[in-house]
């Protein structure tokens, strides 16, 4: 049995138990959208499930709903994306102290412990609230993807080069003097 069958069999089992809970019913549509999550290496987001589940003619509504219902379960994680409104999401492996470090630019998802944080949150008391595990996201870049933008590489994120000088010719029309 492969790590991932036996990830989605644990998760399947977890989700199952809640739908029964909150008495909703775990359709196939639900479940295979959660074989999508645990079937993807990187970060989990809406465009990779929409392409899934146009795939297997699952409708958008139901993938949205499924996505909620796999966060109220706390079998996934929402990340938001730098403050935008566009989630992405990550599996809910254990509950476990974790910092969780994602590449912003091909979305890379790397795990670790630090002891040294766990132990100075559980020495900082926080308005009488008893921490059982944290997990931190961290954004930034890759060592891959920094080796790329250190060699000149052009960047497909959309973002501007910085405008050293902005004036108008005699067209009317804006020229930029960008920053070298």
């Amino acid at each position: 049995m492969k790590r991932t069958d036996s990830l989605y069999n644990r998760l399947a089992t977890q989700f199952t138990d809640y739908m029964r809970e909150a008495g909703k019913r775990c359709t196939v549509e639900r479940l295979m959208i959660l074989r999508y999550c645990c079937n993807q290496k990187k970060r989990i987001t809406y465009s990779y499930l929409k392409d899934c589940a146009q795939k297997d003619h699952i409708c958008l509504q139901t993938l949205y709903n499924t996505m909620e219902l796999l966060a109220e379960a706390n079998v996934v994680v929402r990340e938001v994306d730098n403050g935008t409104p566009n989630a992405s999401f990550a599996l809910q492996l254990e509950k476990r102290n974790t910092i969780r470090m994602i590449c912003t630019k091909c979305h890379r998802v790397e795990e670790f412990k630090d002891k040294v944080v766990l132990e100075r949150l559980r020495m900082r008391k926080y308005n009488n609230f008893n921490m059982l595990y944290y997990t931190a996201i961290v954004y930034g870049q890759c060592k891959e993807c920094n080796k790329l933008k250190n060699h000149g590489t052009n960047n497909d994120d959309g973002e501007q080069p910085v405008l050293d000088t902005v004036y108008r010719d005699s067209l009317g029309e804006l020229d930029c003097k960008l920053d070298s």
